[in-house]
């Protein structure tokens, strides 16, 4: 699920970032901690209206991070397969190594499990 037109949903909260969101950056509030880790704060993402998008084996869905998304939980007897690409501006850094760094010596910690669920994420 996508979420549409989700900026009219929050502009003008004063938890939001109003210069983010214009530049389509926003962070919204999340709940930190427990089995939801990281799942946005229900306030916000129960006024968004979302959209499912059905997809087929080999489709390619491209959004940003920081386009409101989830899926359901997969209830088939089939495997889900997601690829995740994330790139940064050059500017910004180069983050991948100490990434994958931190991810290794602790692979539990919910950072690395942010609204996914996964065992890591009720750590």
């Amino acid at each position: 699920y996508v979420a549409e037109e989700w900026q009219e949903t929050v502009a003008g909260d004063p938890a939001i970032n109003a210069l983010d969101l214009e530049v389509g950056r926003a962070i919204l509030p999340y709940i930190v901690g427990g089995s939801s880790h990281g799942s946005i704060q229900p306030q916000y993402s129960e006024k968004m209206s979302w959209l499912a998008l059905e997809t087929s084996p080999y489709d390619l869905v491209l959004i940003n991070s920081f386009v409101p998304h989830y899926s359901e939980p997969n209830r088939s007897s089939n495997s889900r397969r997601a690829m995740f690409f994330t790139h940064n501006r050059l500017q910004e850094g180069e983050h991948r190594e100490a990434y994958y760094q931190a991810k290794r010596y602790d692979p539990y910690n919910p950072t690395f499990h942010f609204a996914t669920p996964t065992d890591g994420r009720n750590k």
